[in-house]
Formats: structure tokens, C-alpha cells, sequence
């Protein structure tokens, strides 16, 4: 479980942010990439794969003992996590153990990538203290 987000329009050092809506989370069975990299047939490793939440909240199952890292995808954007010290644990692969419950694997748009125009992204970030959208526009 967890959450993807517009970094730094949280107004703090928090890493909440305004929610992307419709990012693509998946995560990646590393053990299932590695036999892949080894293999002769090439076939893609295990994906699986949900849209975010109007709230940026996902959720995905995980099979227990299997290793695992997350993907996202939102337009020609990256990410990040929004707790930095879970890079290495990411890059490497999260193990899937019984009994465990992973949460707050929150991530942060990185950057926009420029091509020869200023690139402006609009998404609703709903307000604490409101019911009502609010239009952001950030530009990168």
C-alpha cells in the first residue's frame, strides 16, 4: 500500500503532495526478471500491475517469497520514494515474508522531463480543510 505524488506541493518536508490519479503502479518480480535476463526465450517478468486512486492511494497483493520492486509510470515522468532512505531497499528488491504488512511505500514525481517546450501539469489536489478541488498547476 501506498501513495503517489506531485513532490514538494506538500508545503513541508513531509513528501505529501498533491495525488496523481491514474498512475501506473506495478510491481516487478525480480526473481522472475533474473531468469528472464538469463534466458534464451526473452519472455517479460512477472508483472502486476493497478491505477492510483483519485487520492494517489494504490494497493497490490504480493506472493510471500517473492522479491519484488515497484514501477511507475505517469506520462514521461519519474519518481522517487518519498522516504529516501528506501531507494537501496527498491533498487534491490523488497522480500515478500509472512506475516508482514508493507505500507507507506509512498512516491514522488522526480522531475519532469523538458523537451523544447515548458511542460505544465494539472491535477485536482483536494485540500484537508475542504471538500472542494483545487486546480494545481506546476510547472517543471
Amino acid at each position: 500500500m501506498g501513495q503517489v505524488v506531485i513532490g514538494d506541493t506538500g508545503g513541508d518536508d513531509s513528501g505529501v503532495g498533491c495525488p496523481i490519479w491514474k498512475a501506473e503502479v506495478c510491481l516487478v518480480d525480480l526473481l522472475s526478471y533474473e531468469s528472464v535476463k538469463n534466458s534464451k526465450t526473452r519472455s517479460p517478468p512477472v508483472r502486476l500491475c493497478v491505477e492510483t486512486e483519485p487520492d494517489g492511494a494504490y494497493s497490490l497483493p504480493a506472493l510471500i517469497g517473492s522479491l519484488v520492486s515497484v514501477e511507475i509510470k505517469y506520462s514521461n515522468h519519474t519518481f522517487e520514494p518519498v522516504d529516501k532512505d528506501k531507494k537501496e531497499l527498491y533498487e534491490n528488491g523488497i522480500k515478500i515474508e509472512a506475516g508482514k504488512r508493507y505500507l507507506d511505500n509512498d512516491f514522488k514525481d522526480g522531475e519532469c522531463p523538458l523537451e523544447s517546450f515548458t511542460c505544465f501539469l494539472y491535477l485536482l489536489c483536494y485540500l484537508s480543510d475542504s471538500l472542494n478541488p483545487t486546480v494545481v498547476i506546476q510547472t517543471c
